[in-house]
């Protein structure tokens, strides 16, 4: 029975050539020395593939002199030393110092390594590159690396791809790090992750998103998709088919906006643009600032046209002024440098500094002119105002209107507050309501009302209705259709009335006229003071046509003397100068200084002056200071006469007197009638129808005064036997 090896003892080492082992040749188990075994090894082949590949590939077994090919997998316990380079797989081209390892794998270059992958080739310039694995990956230049992933290659020196797919760097110091199709097309250009990326620029990067293009020196672009960056170091960060052209310029977010200009920026929202330099649009959709260092915040289709310009949200608004700004609103243009818009709909502001704070359709062209709001209101004047309402025009400068419709202020420095069709077109003129008021008069005022007019300087319609004050500093306080037409004339109210003289003044009434300078008519109703200082109280139908002449009431009654009056009554007439009626009916006082205190159809007839006639009915005075108590029908014709009292009297001689009765005539100088239808007979002389003496009173001698009556013959004892006597001493 043999012995199995495992009882045999150990081998001592170490072996020499003599040392003999068992081999089987042809079916017998025979020695054979290690020495022959050695030489067997040296010179011996085997198919390393086993005939795989149908191709002899045979290969020497082992040989320290051969490139020896094992087709299983080699340990190696210690370490692995090479002094030449150490090739990993299959290298076709024995370049000194490389590494290769993979499968179908390429080094060309000097120190250059291929740690993985299959088909992979490091070319002639690779020199000191590095591919970590993947497939079908080139480098062409050295100091290039490549990671891994597929189809990626190098043609530039100093680049690195770090994975991914068809990724290209095709300039020095470029890289792309992973991705689908990117390329690093410019020197020190950059491209991480995302597809169909190029940064085209020096120095310029694209960090993921799809088909963006990094164009000029230092542009950036992070993501999003088909996103453009041309000027210099500009910048698109997100968003889709945006584009950076200007230098410096930014886009963040959104699609198909750009920042065209330098120093621009576009924030989110779709199709805005930016090409005025240092321009900004933030957010909508369809903005665009074109003016340098102009703004658009949000809203649709706006436009910051000019320098400084902005616009903050809306629809269809345009800022075309230099400085100008729109805030909100729909389709508003501010095209006046520094204008402002606060909203609204079609809104225009074309003037410098101007303001229009919302409303619909309105106009601001003046400097420093301002619509707060409203409705199609203009203001071109400079430094006007509208406040609000509809369809109203600030023209001139320093105007305001505060609201109503259809109101004008086209005056320097006039002022319409409000009503309706109101036209303030004098310098400093007011209007403060009211509807088809017209203030055109220098400083003129008209507070409300309807239709009325202040025309002249300073002149003054309080309210009202169809008023006109047409002359210098006048007045209407209200009413209707009055007038004051005559310098610093005033009507207070009333109906038509009218004041056509200087000064005058109509407290109320209806149809009244004051034309002289300084005439006043208190009220009443078709009153006349036509004279300078003349006054018509009340009444009806009076008229002071004299300078100082007054009517205090009555009707129908004239005051036609200077200084006149006439208290009362009815169709008196004072003529005289300082004439007096006090009242009555049909008095005539026509002589100066006459007074007729009441009655009818008394006169004092301008023959006499200072006459008076106290009462009654058809008493006539005639002569200077002819006085008629009362009665009637009588006549003072002479010089101071009088007459007391009765009726149908006649005092015609000079200081004459009838003191009462009937039907006395006096026309002898210095006499008097007492009595009933006496004529005088003699001057001097009191006439009597009979005259009664009291006998016991009288003197019974002479008493020696001249014209004393006195009793002669006894006294009153002798009754019957006496005489009368007039002493004549």
């Amino acid at each position: 029975m043999g012995t199995s090896i495992t009882d045999l003892p150990s081998n001592a080492l170490p072996l020499a050539g003599s040392v003999v082992f068992p081999v089987v040749q042809a079916g017998q188990t025979r020695q054979a020395t290690l020495s022959s075994l050695t030489s067997y090894l040296s010179g011996a082949t085997y198919d390393f593939d086993g005939a795989a590949s149908g191709v002899n590939n045979r290969q020497p077994i082992a040989s320290p002199h051969k490139n020896n090919f094992f087709s299983t997998t080699q340990t190696f316990i210690g370490s692995l030393s090479v002094t030449g380079g150490l090739i990993l797989g299959t290298n076709a081209c024995g370049a000194t110092c490389t590494i290769t390892m993979g499968n179908c794998n390429q080094v060309n270059a000097d120190c250059a390594t291929i740690a993985g992958g299959q088909c992979n080739t490091i070319c002639a310039n690779g020199k000191l590159s590095f591919i970590g694995a993947g497939d079908n990956i080139s480098i062409e230049k050295c100091w290039s690396v490549v990671g891994g992933g597929c189809m990626n290659y190098t043609t530039e020196a100093y680049s690195v791809i770090g994975g991914g797919c068809c990724n290209r760097v095709c300039e020095g110091y470029g890289a792309v790090l992973g991705g689908h199709n990117n390329r690093a097309i410019g020197l020190s250009s950059l491209a991480v992750g995302g597809y169909c990326n190029d940064a085209c620029g020096s120095a310029s990067v694209v960090v993921g998103g799809s088909c963006g293009c990094a164009v000029s020196h230092s542009t950036f672009i992070g993501g999003g998709g088909c996103n453009t960056a041309f000027g210099d170091t500009s910048t698109v960060v997100g968003g889709f088919s945006s584009r950076g052209t200007g230098n410096c310029s930014f886009v963040g977010g959104g699609f198909c906006n750009r920042s065209l200009a330098n120093f621009t920026t576009t924030v989110g929202g779709g199709d805005n643009l930016a090409s005025g330099i240092w321009s900004v649009v933030v957010a909508g959709s369809g903005n665009s600032s074109c003016g340098d260092a102009s703004f658009v915040g949000g809203g649709h289709y706006n436009l910051a046209f000019a320098n400084c310009s902005s616009v903050v949200g809306g629809l269809s608004n345009l800022a075309c002024g230099v400085k100008s700004t729109v805030v909100g609103g729909v389709s508003s243009i501010a095209s006046g440098a520094c204008s402002f818009i606060g909203g609204g709909e079609g809104n225009v502001n074309s003037g410098v500094n101007a303001f229009v704070g919302g409303g619909c359709c309105n106009i601001a062209s003046g400097l420093s002119s301002v619509v707060v709001g409203g409705c199609y209101n203009r203001v071109s004047g400079t430094g006007s105002t509208i406040t609000g309402g509809i369809s109203s025009l600030a023209s001139a400068a320093c105007t305001f209107i505060g609201g109503g419709c259809k109101n004008i202020a086209c005056a320097t420095e006039s002022t319409v507050a409000g009503g309706v069709v109101n036209i303030a077109s004098g310098q400093g003129a007011f209007i403060g309501g009211g509807g088809h008021n017209t203030s055109s008069g220098l400083s003129a005022f008209v507070g409300a009302g309807d239709r009325n007019q202040a025309t002249a300087l300073g002149s003054a319609v309080a309210g009202g209705a169809i008023n006109c004050s047409s002359a210098a500093h006048t007045f209407v306080g209200g009413g209707d259709r009055n007038h004051a037409s005559a310098a610093c004339s005033s009507v207070v109210g009333g109906l038509s009335n009218l004041t056509s003289g200087a000064e005058s003044f109509i407290g109320g009434g209806k149809y009244s006229h004051s034309s002289g300078a300084c005439s006043v008519i208190a009220g009443g109703y078709c009153n006349v003071a036509s004279a300078a200082n003349a006054a018509v109280l009340g009444g009806a139908c009076n008229i002071a046509s004299a300078s100082h002449s007054t009517i205090a009431g009555g009707s129908s009654s004239l005051a036609s003397g200077q200084c006149s009056f006439i208290g009362g009554g009815i169709c008196n007439c004072a003529s005289g100068l300082s004439a007096f009626i006090g009242a009555g009916v049909n008095n005539c006082a026509a002589a100066m200084g006459s007074f007729i205190g009441s009655g009818c159809q008394n006169i004092t007839l301008a023959s006499g002056h200072n006459t008076f006639i106290g009462g009654g009915v058809c008493n006539l005075t005639k002569a200077n200071c002819s006085s008629i108590v009362g009665g009637f029908s009588s006549i003072a014709a002479g010089q101071c006469a009088a007459i007391g009292g009765g009726s149908c009297h006649t005092a015609s001689g000079n200081r004459s007197f009838i003191g009462g009765g009937c039907e006395n005539v006096v026309s002898h100088t210095d006499s008097s009638a007492i009595g009933t239808r006496i004529t005088s007979v003699s001057a001097c002389t009191l006439h009597v129808n009979r005259l009664a003496l009291s006998a016991g009173g009288l003197p019974t001698s002479d008493p020696g005064v001249p014209g004393v009556i006195w009793l002669s013959g006894g006294g009153a004892a002798a009754i019957g036997k006496y005489h009368l006597m007039v002493s004549n001493p």
